[in-house]
C-alpha cells in the first residue's frame, strides 16, 4: 500500500510528539527516584540476621542461669536445664537513622522471662568494618528515669527518633497509664527526651 507523503509527516510528527512526551516522563521518573540517603533494604545493617545472632544481655547480672552472651536462635533461647523456667526472646528489628547520618541502625526489643518475671531491654547496633556492632544497650531506667515502668509493649521508630511505649502507674496486674517517651541521641548515647501518656487499655 502507498502512503501519501501528507500521512508521512503526519506519523513523524506524532512520533516526534510521543517521543517528546516519553523523554519528559522519564526525566519526571528519574527526578521522583529516591535519593542516596533514603532508607534502603538493600542497607547493610538489613543483611544481619538478629533472629539468630549473640546478644550480650543484662540478664546475666546477677543470674547466672543466664549467659553473658544469649545465642538466640529463631528469635528465642532456653537453658539446657529444662526445670528452669527461664528463657529470651527477641522481637523482629527495626531499622532507623538514629543517629543523624545517612547509615541506618537496627533497633531489637528483647525480653529476659525470669519465671516469676520479665524484664525487657532494647539494643541499638550500627554497622563498623562490615560488622554489626553495639551502639547502647537500653535499658528500664533509660526510658523510665522515675523507674515507674512494667512492661514495653512496643518500639517504634518516627521522624528519626526511637519512641518507647511502656505501660507504667497502677501495678503490673492492672497498669493506669500507657506511656509514649522519645529516645533523644545526644552524640554519645541516647536518653529520655519528652514522654506522652494516655489511660492504658488492654
Amino acid at each position: 500500500m502507498r502512503i501519501s507523503g501528507k500521512l508521512c509527516l503526519v506519523m513523524s510528527l506524532g512520533l516526534c510528539v510521543t517521543g517528546a512526551i516519553c523523554q519528559m516522563a522519564g526525566q519526571q521518573a528519574s527526578s521522583a527516584a529516591p535519593t542516596s540517603g533514603a532508607a534502603s533494604t538493600n542497607s547493610p545493617i538489613r543483611q544481619v540476621d538478629f533472629r539468630n545472632f549473640s546478644y550480650p544481655t543484662s540478664c546475666s547480672e546477677g543470674d547466672t542461669r543466664f549467659p553473658a552472651a544469649i545465642p538466640v536462635k529463631n528469635g528465642g533461647w532456653g537453658p539446657a536445664n529444662k526445670s528452669d523456667n527461664n528463657s529470651y526472646w527477641v522481637n523482629a528489628p527495626f531499622y532507623g537513622r538514629l543517629l543523624g547520618g545517612n547509615e541506618e541502625q537496627a533497633v531489637i526489643l528483647g525480653d529476659c522471662s525470669l519465671g516469676n518475671g520479665d524484664e525487657d531491654e532494647i539494643f541499638v547496633y550500627g554497622m563498623r568494618a562490615g560488622k554489626p556492632q553495639l551502639i547502647q544497650l537500653i535499658k528500664y531506667p533509660d526510658w523510665a528515669p522515675d523507674r515507674d515502668s512494667y512492661d514495653v509493649t512496643s518500639i517504634a521508630i518516627k521522624n528519626d527518633k526511637l519512641l518507647v511505649t511502656y505501660t507504667a502507674g497502677g501495678n503490673h496486674a492492672q497498669p493506669a497509664w500507657s506511656v509514649t517517651r522519645v529516645m533523644i541521641w545526644n552524640g554519645g548515647k541516647f536518653v529520655s527526651g519528652p514522654a506522652t501518656r494516655k489511660p492504658y487499655k488492654p
